[in-house]
C-alpha cells in the first residue's frame, strides 16, 4: 500500500531510508521465482499470446500514461480515461500513479545530481536500475511534487492501494485460464497457465 506524505521524503533522505527493506520487497523476489513455473504449468499458443498482449498493453499504459501523461503532462484525456488508464497501468505492479510520476518528476528536478537515485554515475547500475524502489524512503509518495493530480480522489484511491489493480489481474488470468480448460479444453490452458504467462 502507498504511503501519501507532504513531506519531502525524496529531498531529504532519513538516516536509514537508503537501505532495502527487504520484508518489502518479498513479492517483487517472489514474482522472479515464480517465472521457473513455466516448467511446471507448460505451455500453449494462448497463454503465449495472453502474454504477448498484456505485455504491450500494460507497457503502453505505463509509458503514454504514468510517463508521459502524470509524469510530463504531454497530452490531455478525459478523467475517465485518465482512471481507465491509470488503472490498466496499475496492473504492470508499478506502484500507483502518483507515486510513479512524484518520483519520475524528482528524477528530471535532480538529474544526475544528489538526490537523484536515478544515475548509475551515483548509485551504481544496480541501485540505479531496481534498488532505488525497494528502499524505505522510496516506499512513500511526495505530494508535494504531484499537488496537480491529487484533487482527483479516483487516482489517491489506486496510489494508495497499489496493490488492488495486479491482483484483478492475477485472480481474472487464472479465472479465466480454469474456466477454458473446462469449456474450451482444445486450447490447452489452464487457470495456473495463464497466471504464470499473462501476470508473472
Amino acid at each position: 500500500m502507498s504511503t501519501l506524505t507532504a513531506s519531502p521524503s525524496t529531498d531529504a533522505p532519513t538516516a536509514d531510508g537508503d537501505r532495502i527493506d527487504w520484508l518489502r520487497c518479498l513479492p517483487f523476489i517472489a514474482l522472479h521465482i515464480a517465472v521457473l513455473g513455466v516448467i511446471w504449468v507448460g505451455w500453449s499458443w494462448f497463454a503465449i499470446t495472453t502474454a504477448v498482449v498484456l505485455y504491450f498493453v500494460r507497457m503502453f499504459a505505463v509509458t503514454a500514461f504514468y510517463h508521459r501523461y502524470f509524469s510530463h503532462r504531454a497530452f490531455k484525456t478525459s478523467r475517465v480515461m485518465q482512471f481507465l488508464m491509470a488503472a490498466l497501468a496499475g496492473t504492470a505492479a508499478q506502484r500507483g500513479p502518483l507515486w510513479w510520476a512524484a518520483h519520475h518528476r524528482h528524477h528530471h528536478v535532480h538529474s544526475d545530481h544528489e538526490p537523484d537515485v536515478h544515475s548509475p554515475s551515483l548509485r551504481g547500475l544496480l541501485m540505479s536500475h531496481c534498488g532505488w524502489f525497494m528502499t524505505r524512503d522510496a516506499y512513500r509518495t511526495n505530494t508535494r511534487i504531484v499537488r496537480d493530480w491529487l484533487r482527483f480522489r479516483e487516482l489517491r484511491l489506486l496510489d494508495r492501494f497499489d496493490w488492488f489493480m495486479p491482483l484483478v489481474l492475477a485472480l481474472s488470468l487464472y479465472s479465466v485460464g480454469a474456466l477454458l480448460e473446462v469449456f474450451a479444453p482444445g486450447l490447452n490452458v489452464t487457470g495456473m497457465q495463464l497466471f504464470i504467462w499473462g501476470f508473472v
